[in-house]
């Protein structure tokens, strides 16, 4: 009897259980179907298969895993997001689904989201190296430079074969201009892995901030032949030639760069380089009119791409001074009208500073006269408009060209030479902070400082920018001021401005024609557009006084 009624129910449990595995049966068969898609890389398809898994087993980690790799393949990287973080969900200590959240929120350009998921996959599994790499790439993108370079060397301590961990050491390194240790760790990653084109082509730029144009171009050369058409090697190559006065073998890789398809990269696309370079090499050589017509085609290809502005502006004066005599382009006073605005135009100068490193030529900005004592004068500035961020380079032969009126079209304005213009102080790369003073000798006696506000009373003020904006110089716009935001280095005041190439720097005016502020791009992130930010005028003299230019 007993034996009966087990054997009854052990039937009953079978029966019972049936379903459930046919159940599983079809589970496991779909879920050999999304990988099936996946390695086929069948990704829409997969992305189906995986809802279906779902569909049938809503815990099921494998089908989230499965749908975040397809939605992040098809650039549905929000969607992405949710499925990784229900991976986390249902395994809260799984490392890999952190370092992979890391990896989907900087593709969707969220750095802090993604540093805190990276320290979290490091957190859960400190001795896995992809772990310290991702979080070192995703610091040093933040400019957290001297973290990112721990994390890359806890990477490489954990894997001493790590080759990419050696390559994104170098970068960090070369950021730091630290070009000796650079210049190691790309050379180690080579070693490590000879075929690696991204890192010959490291190695070059390292070389050529170094000065060492020959070993430069021999990496460059080297990277290239591992990979044929890498438009950026043969971008670099251009830029040393060009720096060794090899304009014709310049030309030719530029021209060559332009044979492949274009290709967006670090600062602009591969095409907007190489029209640039060659506008630089042409411009070396007096040919203006061929430089002006790749600058022209640069900035078709990326009209962001300031240096292609600046360049263009810089070679049509060039070629407008060449029918006009010296005299009459540097010294015509002739054509200032005698009004309220001339004085406040002429204490704001155009500052023109000169970065022949990667061919990227001029770059323009603005700053206005604080402080004057004999032939001496003190102007402030943005640090960006002399000193390039990508490069680390300060830029050369600074000149700053004054306000001479509306003389008639072919007449360039006047210009101070490089003896009368150098850089006094600026502030540190990593500072929030975007600053710099410079100490010019023999302005015209009539130029003198801007008075300055160093409180401003009211939200509200209607004010008045002068500056370059755009092709327009000493532009003067009428606008307001809509008070102080809060930021996490120091307040700013709010203005309603689109910025563009050339303004920063521009003094922002109060109703008596007081200094209350200085314009600067960035350091703010607003949705609305039509919104621009300048340092109070009393953080700037703060700034002034520390660098000893104390204003009245």
């Amino acid at each position: 009897m007993r034996t009966a009624q087990v054997l009854s129910v052990m039937l009953l449990l079978t029966l019972g259980t049936l379903p459930n595995l046919a159940a599983a049966q079809s589970l496991e068969q779909l879920v050999q179907q999304g990988r099936t898609a996946e390695a086929e890389k069948q990704y829409s398809q997969a992305e189906a298969v995986w809802r279906r898994v779902l569909q049938q087993d809503p815990k099921n980690i494998t089908a989230y895993n499965g749908l975040g790799k397809a939605l992040r393949a098809q650039q549905k990287l929000d969607e992405a997001v949710v499925a990784y973080r229900k991976v986390i969900d249902l395994n809260p200590n799984d490392a890999t689904a952190y370092r992979t959240l890391c990896d989907v929120l900087d593709d969707q350009l969220k750095p802090d989201a993604a540093v805190v998921a990276c320290r979290k996959a490091v957190q859960l599994n400190p001795k896995d190296a992809e772990n310290q790499l991702l979080l070192g790439y995703v610091l040093k993108k933040q400019k957290q430079l001297d973290e990112a370079i721990v994390a890359f060397r806890r990477a490489i301590a954990l894997n001493p074969q790590y080759a990419l961990a050696y390559y994104n050491l170098g970068n960090a390194l070369r950021e730091q201009k630290k070009l000796d240790e650079a210049v190691a760790a790309y050379r180690q990653a080579i070693t490590l892995n000879p075929k690696d084109a991204d890192a010959y082509n490291s190695l070059g730029n390292a070389l050529h901030d170094q000065k060492k144009l020959g070993e430069a171009i021999a990496a460059y050369r080297q990277a290239i032949k591992l990979n044929p058409q890498y438009a950026g090697a043969y971008n670099n190559l251009g830029n040393a030639l060009s720096d060794q006065k090899k304009l014709g073998e310049a030309i030719a890789a530029y021209r060559q760069a332009l044979s492949f398809p274009d290709q967006q990269g670090t600062l602009s696309t591969a095409h907007t380089l190489a029209h640039n370079g060659l506008g630089w090499v042409f411009q070396q050589q007096g040919q203006l009119t061929a430089a002006i017509r790749e600058y022209q085609l640069a900035r078709q290809a990326d009209p962001s791409y300031t240096y292609a502005q600046s360049n263009l502006l810089e070679a049509q004066r060039l070629l407008a001074l060449k029918p006009v005599p010296q005299r009459i382009a540097l010294a015509e006073t002739r054509y200032l009208t005698s009004d309220t605005v001339t004085p406040l135009k002429r204490s704001v100068v155009k500052i023109i500073a000169r970065f022949p490193n990667s061919a990227k030529g001029f770059s323009y900005g603005t700053g206005f006269v604080v402080k004057r004592e004999g032939n001496k004068a003190w102007i402030v500035t943005n640090r960006h408009v002399v000193f390039e961020p990508d490069t680390q380079q300060r830029g050369e032969n600074l000149q700053v060209e004054l306000y001479y009126g509306n003389p008639p079209d072919g007449i360039p304005v006047a210009r101070l030479e490089k003896a009368q213009v150098r850089l006094l102080q600026m502030t540190p790369p990593n500072d929030p902070l975007d600053l710099a003073v410079l100490e010019v000798t023999d302005l015209p006696a009539d130029i003198q400082p801007l008075s300055v506000r160093q409180q401003v009373l009211g939200d509200r003020l209607n004010v008045r920018i002068i500056g370059h904006s755009g092709l327009q110089t000493w532009q003067v716009d009428e606008t307001e001021s809509l008070g102080f935001v809060n930021s996490q280095a120091k307040d700013r005041l709010l203005l309603r401005i689109d910025l563009r190439q050339g303004a920063s720097g521009s003094p922002i005016l109060d109703a008596q024609n007081q200094v209350i502020g200085v314009l600067f791009s960035g350091g703010i992130t607003l949705e609305t557009t039509g919104l621009g930010a300048a340092y109070p005028i009393d953080v700037v003299m703060t700034k002034l006084a520390a660098w000893g230019v104390k204003l009245p």
